[in-house]
């Protein structure tokens, strides 16, 4: 170089500015059910400059960000362990999406939180505007079983109910259902 002469100097990428990166939630709260597996769904969005490609990694853990709830653990999704991944966006790719399965049970137990935490392994792959997106799972389990869900209903209420007074001695007989078995 000589003189005046002007240098240039392109970055790895090709001069363009990374693709912003969130996540949201879509699926904030649902019943855990009380067996097979519940989806809880997450969006992973990239806006900007989307002429690069992006491998975005996540990662689930147990949360605890109300102080009623507990951080869900591993056995609180399928197979046992804390799922974790890696979304591969192609040039363009607008937005890819998260199903983390949780595990139903019958056990009783607090409403369980979780967080999907994105990282990416250097800045050229993007830059994380929203890195964590929270879920909670809710307990839908009774100590006598059920669901916890429906209501009971009374049937067969005797027809004279409105003419009783409190000084009869009356014995009534009706019938209450319980479908969950919870109360």
């Amino acid at each position: 170089i000589t003189g005046q002469d002007t240098i240039t100097i392109n970055p790895v990428n090709g001069g363009s500015t990374p693709a912003d990166i969130a996540i949201t939630a879509d699926t904030p709260v649902a019943l855990e059910g009380d067996s097979g597996s519940t989806p809880f769904t997450f969006t992973v969005t990239r806006s900007g400059d989307l002429s690069t490609s992006s491998v975005v990694d996540y990662a689930v853990t147990g949360s605890n960000l109300d102080p009623n709830n507990t951080p869900a653990d591993a056995l609180d999704f399928s197979g046992a362990a804390l799922p974790t991944g890696t979304l591969n966006f192609a040039i363009n790719e607008v937005s890819q999406t998260i199903t983390v399965l949780v595990s139903g049970d019958t056990t009783v137990e607090n409403n369980e939180e979780f967080t999907v935490t994105l990282s990416v392994a250097d800045a050229l792959q993007g830059t994380l505007t929203t890195s964590s997106a929270a879920s909670t799972i809710i307990n839908d389990d009774s100590n006598n079983g059920g669901s916890g869900n429906a209501a009971p209903t009374v049937s067969n209420l005797p027809a004279a109910l409105n003419a009783i007074n409190e000084n009869d001695q009356t014995v009534l007989s009706f019938d209450v259902n319980d479908p969950d078995n919870d109360t």
